[in-house]
């Protein structure tokens, strides 16, 4: 299965906080997955063949699971360590079964701290 593309975090400047996204609900064409969520990692590229940039998680804290059953998760404003351009993510979710995929994709454009 190929990822959602999503445009999931606003542009931000460099070295600023990123908002907040309260609610990030997750189906498999309109259920909830059968097997539930146990973690999540988001990981920023600027290009796929280059290495991570920088990464949230839920084990970390970048990242909250707030219902594995229900894979519904949230991310607190917070800052990431990216530098000025656009950046390529995916969400990578782990099952509670051992199986990880990931799930959504995207882009996100940041700006340079002036």
């Amino acid at each position: 299965m190929k990822p959602a593309s999503i445009a999931m975090f606003t542009s931000f400047i460099s070295g600023q906080k990123i908002d907040a996204i309260s609610s990030i609900v997750i189906d498999d064409e309109g259920a909830n997955p059968a097997v539930a969520a146990a973690s999540a990692v988001i990981n920023f590229k600027k290009q796929p063949s280059d290495a991570i940039g920088d990464s949230i998680s839920t084990a970390g804290g970048g990242i909250s699971l707030d219902d594995g059953a229900a894979w519904t998760f949230s991310i607190p404003e917070q800052v990431l360590t990216l530098t000025a351009g656009t950046w390529e993510w995916q969400m990578h979710i782990t099952e509670t079964d051992g199986t990880e995929r990931a799930w959504l994709m995207g882009t996100v454009d940041v700006g340079e701290k002036l």
